[in-house]
């Protein structure tokens, strides 16, 4: 999973899924392992993971992110679905992939 820079903001083509958390958050922590283990199972997207931040602040409102974590699916920059909370392995990969393959 690459870490979200600044300059990713207006470069989301195809298919994208962004980890969205915050220091200090314990749900955004566990979520790391799971969605690393998940990831292995899609081909042809990329995944990042992006600290909550002030330079961030404009991009997360604009994608209706209020709670962390949140996992964000964009494709070609326009959201295709969200995910809000800890989630399970299962429940993650199910969610992900009825999103990812339609």
């Amino acid at each position: 999973m690459e870490k979200f820079k600044k300059a990713d903001i207006n470069n989301l083509k195809g298919l994208n899924v962004i980890l969205v958390s915050g220091e200090g958050c314990a749900n955004c922590y566990s979520m790391v392992p799971v969605l690393n283990e998940v990831i292995t199972r899609f081909k042809d997207v990329k995944f990042y993971s992006l600290e909550v931040d002030e330079e961030f602040k404009e991009f997360l409102e604009s994608y209706g992110v209020r709670t962390i974590p949140t996992i964000l699916i964009i494709k070609d920059n326009s959201l295709q679905g969200s995910c809000h909370g800890y989630q399970p392995e299962e429940i993650l990969e199910l969610w992900l992939e009825s999103k990812i393959n339609g």
